[in-house]
Order: structure tokens, then C-alpha cells, then sequence
């Protein structure tokens, strides 16, 4: 294995070793006859291969104890070293990216700040926004080049000994040691979210891929790594929470708040089985005339400590860690046992409007896991209607077009959610298959007086007639916002001109088997507001 020369006698053996192994070597030899022998090293073999070698030797004793001869054994184990060493590396790091992991990132951070004993280090924890969207999108192999990308934009904005890793996923992390303050960090962070407003390439395609940073300082924020990445962390989510696309320098308040929420997510974990959730109904009425034609369906929470909490609160928090779609699966079957209920109360002319989240939309089998809940449930689908913002159709608009049409051929009305809040196609909105617009509530709240305001509402009921589509102003709460709609033509109103949303059991034992008794209080008492207002 050694050849002849490198394998023969033991200046030679030595003389092979490599340099950087070769004292230490001598020095073990010499120390041979006392029984501790036993080395590991490498030697360059004489066509100047490399080798290593697992070396041992011990003494050979005669009976009165006397050292006679060395004897040892050498045993080639490059074989052996190579796999421990592909080992090693796949343990620290990432094989995507060939970043240090979650794992070495740690071990540097606390060597560091051993070293620095916590003074003029920062911590950046990166995270790309709405990944999930891109993976399920585009697959997972376009998420992964995706990655690939970021991490050369990241490596771009670092000096040689900075660190950059990736913890996992679709997470990074940056350590930059040493820094001359948090304004640097900050120039730092502005770089990074600047090499991303380029969007990435994948096969000709361009992808925009946003980021949102959260920033720890050593010493101001925490003296060991565990503390920084978790402040970090939170700084990161504060940075989600203002928009995205962002950075933020960690506050201690935004620890309290990860705490209030990760609590507030293992409370909705449980939610469900303990039948926390609930739903209320606000009734949609015909402008002209007043009769409801239906509810739509609200999520309420009621905490057995905090009470009712906010949809405002909550409903992001179950969009973040996709409860959002064991809990809208809840909500269907929750309407439909609704729905039959108020069939035998003679209330069976209504239609329940249901909306659907961006996780929900998104999720493989929108379409047919509805149609098996309906099956299930034995509810007419021409009794649903379902509600989609318009931002949700558009992220995915050609996968939509064929999930909305497969609901539509079930017998389903579809509306477009908070219209005007997006960035619509009109060339791709008419493809949409739909039945109606919801005018934001945002446009309704200052008509007639706002005229910005009023031009908008009135183009878009406008438009939406153009299309063959109706149009539900929701939000309304004052008799002139009703008057301006009914005199440019909107068909249906919703808000609390009519009623706040209620529990189902309300209309029910208000109203039992006489339905039309709902429409006529309510256009009773609209068209006295009415009347009064233009008196």
C-alpha cells in the first residue's frame, strides 16, 4: 500500500508521514514501549496519494518482565475516515446549500461570544415570505432552486468571516462579528431586503420573493446563543406582523407578545374539541324591497377565561400554522347542520355565504373536499355560496379559474370578497367564474360625503354590472350610505343597518317558521331610517 519505501523500515514510515502529523508521531514512537500507543494519521503514499492510517503498538515482555520487542498492527482506514468525515459535514451542514446548519450555526455563536464575552455581535434570523404558497405552486424543486438563490444573495451582502446558515426550511441566519454598532446592522439589513427586490429566475419565469428579518444584539439583547436566536426569532415575527418584507431590531415587549402568542396558538389547537368555536349570522338583504336572500357565516371564539376574543386576533394565527383549514372544514359542516336546521323551522329559503381563507384555497383538493362534506352532510350546494378574496384568486389565478369552475358545476355561488382591496386583472376577473362583488367596507364607510370614495363604489358597481355580476355593499350602517347604493344600482347590502352578526339560535326563536317576518322588520326599519334621513 505504501510502496516498498514508505512500508519498510521506520525511518522511512516516518519520513512518509504528513508533515503536519509527523511530530506528533515521532513523539508517540518514542513513547511506544510504555503501552500507550495508539495513534491516527496520514501518510502520503509515493505516488503521492493520501492515506490515513490507524496505528497501534504495544510492548512484547519476556517472563521477567523485560521488553523484548514492539509489536503493532497498521491498518488502512481511508475508506472508513472518508464516510466518518461525510458524516461529520452532513451533521454541521445543510445539504441544499451547503450552509452550516442549525447545528454548527449554534456552536459558532457561542464560541463567539465566548471569545467576545458578548460585546459587538448581532444575530439576523431571515425568513421568506408566503414560501409555503411558492412550494405548493410552483413544487418543491422550484423551492428548493428558489433557496439556492437566496442563499447566493445573502453570501453577497457578508464580509469573508461573517457566518451565514441556514436553520431550515425556508430560515436563515446571519452572525456578523465583529459590528461597530446597530447602525451597521441596520445598513446590513436594508442590503439584504434591497438584493431581494430583484426577482428570482426559475425557467424563465420571474418570481418575486420577499424576506422579513428579525435583529438581536449581543449583550443588549442577551449574553448566549439560545437567548439571541429566540429574540431574533421574535424580532423576526414582529417584522411579519408589520407587513412583511421588513426588518425589526428586537424589544423586550415582543418576547411577552411571542409568549401571548404561542400560547394563544396552543389554546386554538385545542379549540375545536372543546367546542370553543361558534358561528354567527349577519342576514343579507335585496335593496329594493328589503327581503334577505341569506346569512353569512362568522367565526366567533369564546375563551373559557379570556372570553370572546377578536376574529382580528385569531384568525391570522390559525392562517399561520394552517389550522385555518381543520377549523374551515369545521365551519362547512357547522353551516350545513345549520342549514338543515332552520329547513325544519321552515326557514329553508336561504343561503349561507361561507369564506374561504388563502390557506384553505391553496391547499391541494380545495374543490373536492367541499363536494365530500356536502355528500356527507346531504346539503343542496346551491344552498353555499362562498366568499374568496380577490388577492387569493389572483396568487394563483389559472390553478383558481379551474377550482372555481369545478365548485360552480356543483351548484355553488361564488363571491369576490373585500373587492377593491387587491390588484384585480380585469382580463383575468372575467374569466373568474362568479356570481357577485362585495364592495369593501372601507369604500361604503364615508359615502356619500367621500368623494374619492363614492366614484370608486359607483365604477365598480358599474363594472361588476358590466360583467354580468352582482354587487353586495357590505358594511353598511347609516340610512344615506343605503340611499346612494340603491340609486347607483348595488343589489344587495349587508351590515349593521340591518343587524349585528347573531348566533343562529337567535333568528331561530325570533323568528321560527315565519321567515319572511326577518324581511319585513328589517325593511320596516330601514325604510323608517330612510325616511327620517331624507326628512
Amino acid at each position: 500500500m505504501l510502496g516498498e519505501d514508505a512500508a519498510g523500515r521506520r525511518r522511512n514510515l516516518i519520513r512518509s508521514v504528513h508533515p503536519d502529523d509527523r511530530r506528533r508521531i515521532r513523539d508517540a514512537r518514542r513513547r511506544a514501549a510504555e503501552g500507550h500507543y495508539d495513534e491516527i494519521y496520514r501518510v502520503i503514499c509515493v505516488d503521492g496519494r493520501l492515506r490515513w492510517l490507524h496505528d497501534r503498538a504495544f510492548p512484547v515482555r519476556d517472563q521477567q518482565g523485560d521488553i523484548v520487542r514492539i509489536a503493532g498492527i497498521a491498518e488502512d482506514i481511508t475508506d472508513r475516515r472518508s464516510v466518518e468525515e461525510r458524516i461529520a459535514h452532513a451533521s454541521l451542514y445543510d445539504a441544499l446549500t451547503s450552509l452550516p446548519n442549525r447545528v454548527q450555526f449554534h456552536q459558532r455563536l457561542t464560541q463567539a461570544l465566548t471569545e467576545e464575552a458578548g460585546q459587538g455581535l448581532a444575530v439576523l434570523l431571515i425568513d421568506a415570505d408566503h414560501f409555503k404558497k411558492i412550494n405548493d405552486t410552483l413544487g418543491h424543486a422550484s423551492g428548493d432552486e428558489l433557496l439556492k438563490q437566496l442563499t447566493e444573495r445573502l453570501l453577497q451582502t457578508v464580509r469573508p468571516d461573517d457566518v451565514v446558515a441556514r436553520m431550515g426550511g425556508d430560515e436563515f441566519a446571519m452572525m456578523f462579528n465583529p459590528i461597530s454598532g446597530v447602525e451597521y446592522v441596520e445598513r446590513v439589513a436594508t442590503n439584504i431586503l434591497e438584493a431581494m427586490r430583484q426577482p428570482c429566475l426559475f425557467d424563465g419565469e420571474e418570481v418575486h420573493l420577499g424576506i422579513s428579518i428579525g435583529i438581536a444584539l449581543a449583550g443588549r439583547d442577551g449574553a448566549d446563543a439560545d437567548t439571541l436566536l429566540r429574540n431574533a426569532d421574535a424580532a423576526m415575527y414582529s417584522a411579519k406582523n408589520a407587513g412583511r418584507n421588513t426588518y425589526r431590531l428586537y424589544r423586550p415587549e415582543m418576547t411577552v407578545r411571542a409568549v401571548e402568542l404561542l400560547k394563544l396558538e396552543n389554546n386554538l389547537r385545542r379549540a375545536i374539541e372543546r367546542k370553543e368555536f361558534s358561528l354567527h349570522y349577519q342576514p343579507k338583504a335585496r335593496i329594493v324591497g328589503g327581503q334577505v336572500i341569506g346569512f353569512e357565516a362568522l367565526l366567533r371564539w369564546q375563551h373559557p377565561v379570556r372570553g370572546l376574543v377578536s376574529p382580528v386576533e385569531f384568525i391570522p394565527v390559525l392562517e399561520e400554522t394552517g389550522l385555518i383549514v381543520p377549523v374551515g372544514e369545521w365551519v362547512i359542516r357547522e353551516v350545513c347542520s345549520q342549514l338543515r336546521a332552520w329547513e325544519k323551522h321552515g326557514m329553508g329559503n336561504f343561503t349561507v355565504a361561507i369564506n374561504v381563507s388563502a390557506r384553505q384555497f391553496s391547499e391541494g383538493a380545495f374543490a373536492a373536499r367541499v363536494k365530500r362534506i356536502l355528500d356527507e352532510e346531504m346539503i343542496d350546494p346551491r344552498m353555499i355560496e362562498l366568499e374568496i378574496t380577490e388577492s387569493v384568486l389572483m396568487a394563483g389565478a389559472e390553478d383558481a379559474i379551474g377550482t372555481l369552475q369545478t365548485l360552480k358545476l356543483l351548484g355553488m355561488a361564488i363571491s369576490v370578497d373585500d373587492f377593491g382591496t387587491g390588484y384585480s386583472s380585469l382580463s383575468y376577473l372575467k374569466r373568474f367564474p362568479l356570481d357577485a362583488l362585495k364592495i369593501d367596507r372601507s369604500f361604503v364607510r364615508d359615502i356619500p360625503d367621500d368623494l374619492d370614495d363614492a366614484a370608486i363604489t359607483r365604477t365598480i358597481i358599474s363594472m361588476a354590472h358590466g360583467l354580468r355580476l352582482k354587487v353586495i355593499a357590505e358594511g353598511v350602517e347609516r340610512p344615506e350610505q343605503m340611499r346612494f347604493l340603491a340609486d347607483h344600482g348595488c343589489d344587495f347590502i349587508q351590515g349593521y343597518l340591518l343587524s349585528k352578526p347573531m348566533p343562529a339560535s337567535v333568528w331561530t326563536e325570533k323568528y321560527g317558521r315565519d321567515p319572511m317576518l326577518v324581511s319585513q322588520k328589517i325593511y320596516l326599519r330601514v325604510a323608517s331610517e330612510t325616511r327620517k334621513a331624507r326628512e
